[in-house]
């Protein structure tokens, strides 16, 4: 009984009072924007939840990278490593013997240097050998030439040690007198037989 009396007098303030009117249409209003606004923060909370989830796949990949690095930086070595070993063991079986290591200056490096009396040997160590290498060796010996006057030797060898090669880079390399070749063959033959030591 009590419950029909109050419904009654909400009705009848609701008919007849403008202000009592707006006040409970500000609390239904006051009620829809706190549902919402619990919605929102349901959103919020997935939100972050994937955001946490995003950051911990961003720190894998961010340490998969630094690995990647890493062993890019170990196999570059390698390669450079093996190219020395090889280029020196090809050159001895010319005459030439010259201990081989890397040349590092303010302005370049090379991987494959070595000098001995009047010769010396500037060459670069590449996976994939493409005409823009062929040209950095080029640029490398004559900033050398140019800079560094004392690296370079009146009989000069240009090496490129790589496993492949494009057919326009040997093209090119065979025009500079570079001499390409791989662990088990010479893809550009360059004649050296004046440049045999005593």
């Amino acid at each position: 009984m009590l419950e029909a009396e109050l419904k009654e007098k909400i009705l009848k303030l609701l008919k007849e009072d403008e202000t009592f009117r707006y006040a409970v249409a500000g609390l239904i209003g006051l009620d829809e924007v706190l549902k919402r606004l619990d919605r929102r923060e349901e959103v919020l909370e997935k939100l972050f939840e994937e955001l946490v989830e995003l950051r911990e796949d961003f720190n894998k990949m961010h340490k998969s990278l630094r690995d990647v690095i890493v062993t890019l930086e170990r196999l570059t070595l390698t390669e450079e490593e093996e190219a020395r070993e090889v280029v020196g063991c090809r050159l001895e079986e010319l005459g030439i013997k010259l201990a081989l290591g890397r040349l590092e200056l303010p302005e370049l490096q090379v991987d494959i240097y070595g000098s001995d009396g009047d010769v010396c040997v500037i060459g670069e160590a590449t996976v994939r050998l493409g005409s823009r290498i062929v040209e950095e060796l080029e640029g490398k010996v004559g900033l050398l030439k140019s800079r560094y006057p004392e690296y370079i030797k009146p009989k000069l060898i240009k090496i490129i040690y790589t496993m492949i090669a494009t057919k326009e880079a040997l093209r090119r390399a065979e025009e500079l007198r570079i001499w390409v070749l791989t662990w088990k063959e010479d893809l550009i033959k360059v004649d050296f037989s004046d440049y045999i030591l005593p």
